[in-house]
């Protein structure tokens, strides 16, 4: 009797939820920061008039509201709640957080080991050092908690289907294009990179890959793998990080505000716009992809069940006949 009862979901490991509450705690500085500044507090701020118009009070907003998604899908994660929402619900938002905060992880590091070169029209001499130190420090905190447990999530979630083989998947001309579209968004980043002498090599190292990486994930789906998760984290980071920082980037180069105070070109505005198409159009292609290989498996699984053969004259005599050639 007790077969016949709805199996219970897996039970959340406390890993997730010690690591799923260290990331909440790593947005606590950003959002007091915002906060603070969101109601007028100058803290942090050396130039007077930075920030003071609608623009950054906006982005401020926006920011905020960011970073407290972050927060909520922490609590996703360390609870039910992540089992009662839709799953689009946390991978939409997720993939931007990942396409975020995953560069971040390989691009700050390299900062500090190679340094960054001074630009003019940046307005960074607005902000005080102590106001990247922080901030940054607290993204790279995210970057790691925030990813691990929608990691240690994943796996509880789709593990079992994720560590199987992966098949051949069948290219199509979307996944040309979207290939296309990356190697363009590398090749635009490089020329405007050399373009705004002196080139801030880690994070157009950063950028790059990521393009790099998506595509690598395109052509393991199409060739296959030993294990699904392979192409489905290398497309995820790669065409994430892609169109996030594009967008963020094509928002910096067309609306006016006090984080960029030089004039942005047709080459700045076109390299950010093929990046957010580039990611998009990569997700798109890969979820195809998967969608044609689930097909395929099933498919297959009906094609290996076996046919059920008739034991007894009168089966036989209840079995309709199909008539061949009428």
């Amino acid at each position: 009797m007790s077969s016949n009862l709805p199996a219970s979901p897996p039970e959340i490991s406390r890993a997730r939820v010690v690591v799923s509450a260290l990331a909440i705690a790593g947005t606590l500085p950003y959002l007091v920061l915002k906060v603070l500044w969101l109601s007028g507090s100058r803290v942090g701020l050396l130039d007077p008039e930075f920030g003071r118009s609608t623009t950054m009070h906006v982005a401020n907003a926006a920011t905020f509201a960011m970073d407290a998604v972050a927060v909520l899908l922490a609590v996703a994660f360390a609870s039910r709640l992540a089992e009662r929402v839709p799953t689009a619900a946390l991978l939409a938002p997720m993939w931007i957080g990942t396409g975020l905060l995953a560069p971040i992880l390989v691009i700050v590091p390299l900062q500090l080991l190679v340094g960054v070169p001074e630009t003019s029209g940046s307005g960074s001499e607005a902000i005080a050092g102590w106001v990247y130190a922080l901030v940054y420090a607290g993204f790279l905190w995210q970057g790691v908690f925030l990813l691990l447990a929608f990691g240690l999530f994943a796996r509880a979630r789709w593990g079992s289907v994720a560590r199987t083989p992966l098949p051949r998947a069948p290219w199509s001309l979307l996944t040309t294009v979207a290939c296309a579209l990356l190697l363009t968004s590398a090749a635009l980043l490089t020329a405007d990179a050399l373009a705004h002498a002196p080139v801030a090599w880690p994070n157009l190292s950063g950028d790059v890959a990521a393009a790099l990486v998506a595509v690598v994930g395109l052509v393991l789906l199409h060739r296959g793998a030993a294990a699904r998760w392979v192409p489905a984290v290398a497309v995820w980071v790669g065409s994430g990080a892609t169109s996030a920082w594009g967008l963020y980037q094509l928002v910096l180069a067309t609306v006016p505000n006090d984080l960029v105070t030089s004039d942005s070109g047709a080459l700045d505005v076109s390299t950010q716009a093929v990046r957010v198409a580039a990611g998009l159009v990569t997700l798109v292609a890969a979820r195809r992809m998967g969608r044609q290989d689930q097909a395929d498996d099933r498919a297959r699984r009906s094609a290996a069940r076996p046919t059920r053969k008739i034991t007894s004259p009168t089966e036989a005599r209840a079995t309709p006949t199909r008539l061949v050639g009428r």
